[in-house]
């Protein structure tokens, strides 16, 4: 896992960086998008999200690809069993990038995470109810209760 977690830095450094060739772009582009597809990516952006060292970048296209694998690979990838847990980092990792100035970008994606969380985990069972109850407390997490719903 740490090896992957370098190589999708050096995938993020690549991409966003404006000395990089076209080529190299190219190439980090072409690699995220197959590591998005992987079962480690999972664990590697979470791990990305956790660490709170990353730059902004690293931690936009984590949370894009927490997105992305929510979207196609939540069932085929996510035992129930796991679910539940998967759910609460989400949530972790919105509320403390919500807080974060500078990361509006990072809150957004992670808030369209949750959203497809919310329609793809059919056992969050009053979700509406409990996102309202988990986040309308704290300021910070009001303000992304609003943008999420």
């Amino acid at each position: 896992q740490e090896a992957l977690g370098a190589m999708f830095s050096r995938a993020c450094l690549a991409l966003f960086d404006k000395a990089s060739s076209q080529a190299t772009r190219s190439e980090a582009d072409r690699w995220i998008t197959d590591f998005q597809k992987t079962p480690e990516a999972w664990a590697v952006v979470d791990a990305v999200l956790t660490a709170d060292s990353g730059t902004l970048n690293e931690a936009f296209l984590a949370a894009k690809t927490f997105h992305t694998k929510l979207r196609f690979d939540y069932h085929e990838q996510v035992p129930p069993s796991e679910r539940v847990g998967l759910r609460e980092k989400l949530l972790g990792h919105l509320v403390r990038q919500f807080g974060v100035p500078n990361r509006r970008a990072v809150a957004t994606q992670l808030c369209l995470a949750v959203a497809t969380l919310l329609l793809q985990m059919e056992e969050w069972e009053g979700a509406i109810k409990d996102l309202a109850t988990r986040l309308g407390a704290q300021t910070n997490a009001a303000l992304c209760l609003v943008e999420l719903l």
